[in-house]
């Protein structure tokens, strides 16, 4: 039974209610059985349902039904929560500004399997981006991935540098038959995968590492 107060019942007490009221005479929370759905808990505002806690016999599933109305879900060690507006997914932080968004001052992916293990970029053709990118303090300082057709070559090439897709500042080049090219400043060495030579000068120095003079190309 359901008075103002409290619910009360029985062990084999069955039967149903539409609406629990909590402290309000406006409902706010349901507990109810929509289609397809064994069970459920909906919570609502002025009669709109936000949020519904739904279990369909397999999966349990958390749903917001109303726009500007993010999830949650916090620790007293962090915070996960899903952007209503575009479905970002931040860990560590309210504003994720891609799909997934980790922030702390450890923010770190741990990728352990006892078989197999794989990251895989999949960009959807030769004229888009398929990089990783290493920044310092939000400044972008490394590219190292494959090339991008829109703004070198024709996007098969794999390579290391300074600029998004190899669009300049290119250091390292590897094409798919194997040929390579280095280049410093304005110098260049590049070469075929059975290309064999030697170098008019070179140096193998102290602290300054080992290098190759610019001239003997």
């Amino acid at each position: 039974s359901v008075n103002s107060t409290k619910i009360s019942g029985s062990a084999s007490t069955t039967g149903s209610f539409g609406t629990l009221n909590l402290g309000s005479t406006s409902p706010n929370i349901d507990f109810f059985a929509p289609a397809n759905d064994p069970a459920a808990i909906r919570f609502t505002e002025g009669g709109t349902s936000l949020t519904e806690l739904t279990y369909d016999g397999s999966h349990l599933r958390l749903k917001s039904n109303y726009a500007n109305r993010d999830i949650f879900l916090d620790t007293p060690n962090g915070d996960l929560m899903i952007d209503s507006t575009n479905g970002n997914v931040g860990i560590g932080t309210t504003s994720p500004n891609r799909l997934l968004t980790l922030v702390g001052s450890t923010a770190a992916m741990n990728i352990d399997s006892a078989d197999n293990a794989f990251i895989h970029l999949d960009r959807g053709a030769v004229n888009d981006i398929g990089e990783i990118v290493f920044r310092t303090a939000g400044a972008n300082k490394w590219f190292v991935g494959m090339t991008d057709a829109g703004n070198y070559s024709d996007g098969s090439e794999f390579y290391i540098g300074e600029s998004s897709g190899a669009s300049g500042n290119r250091h390292f080049l590897i094409d798919t038959s194997g040929n390579i090219e280095f280049q410093a400043a304005n110098a260049k060495i590049s070469g075929s995968a059975t290309s064999t030579g030697s170098f008019a000068s070179a140096f193998f120095a102290d602290s300054v590492g080992i290098g190759v003079n610019p001239a003997a190309n």
